[in-house]
């Protein structure tokens, strides 16, 4: 995989294009973003539940159990099926509180595919940090958490993928950036 960053200020862009460039040859025609309009938000994150400290991690496990116990109870009680998703109204740490899906600057990086991996950059050593996530949607329909209000009970395709890019088997691309030096190069996963 090919992946190039390019580093740009906002005030040396005067025009904007109304077309914008596309590469000659790409190979699929999801690894190519469909024109949109953002609307950012600053959203707090926290670390993935694999990289937490033992006890805490173990803290929040017992926790997620004692809410899904109380969901199940709930719904016995009302008569209430929430399906594929685990119960109706339960939380869970790493899908509803940690790392928001969707495109990202900065946080943290899930590894919810694979294991926690390290990534030090290959000319110093330095432990690198999260600088983009490019995620294949920007929710889901197992997590309402993250679903936008105005989102409210459409479904997660196409609602949920705007920009049309689908990484991996639907998956998200982090880009990692040495903080010692930007020049340096970046390191990726896929999850």
């Amino acid at each position: 995989m090919s992946l190039e960053a390019r580093w740009r200020a906002a005030a040396e862009v005067t025009d904007v294009l109304a077309d914008p460039p596309r590469p000659p040859v790409v190979g699929f025609e999801g690894y190519v973003p469909e024109p949109c309009v953002l609307h950012p938000e600053q959203v707090r994150t926290y670390p993935f539940a694999g990289l937490l400290p033992e006890e805490l991690r173990e803290r929040i496990y017992a926790w997620e159990d004692q809410l899904e116990e109380e969901g199940e109870e709930d719904e016995e009680d009302e008569g209430e099926y929430a399906g594929a998703g685990g119960t109706a109204g339960s939380v869970g740490y790493q899908y509803d509180l940690s790392i928001p899906p969707g495109w990202r600057v900065g946080g943290y990086a899930s590894w919810h595919t694979t294991d926690p991996a390290r990534m030090d950059c290959a000319s110093c050593a330095t432990p690198m940090e999260l600088l983009l996530t490019v995620d294949s949607s920007e929710w889901d329909g197992g997590s309402a958490s993250w679903r936008p209000v105005e989102e409210a009970g459409l479904h997660p395709h196409p609602h949920a993928v705007p920009t049309q890019v689908i990484v991996g088997r639907a998956g998200e691309l982090n880009l990692f950036a040495c903080p010692s030096d930007p020049a340096h190069p970046h390191r990726w996963s896929i999850q």
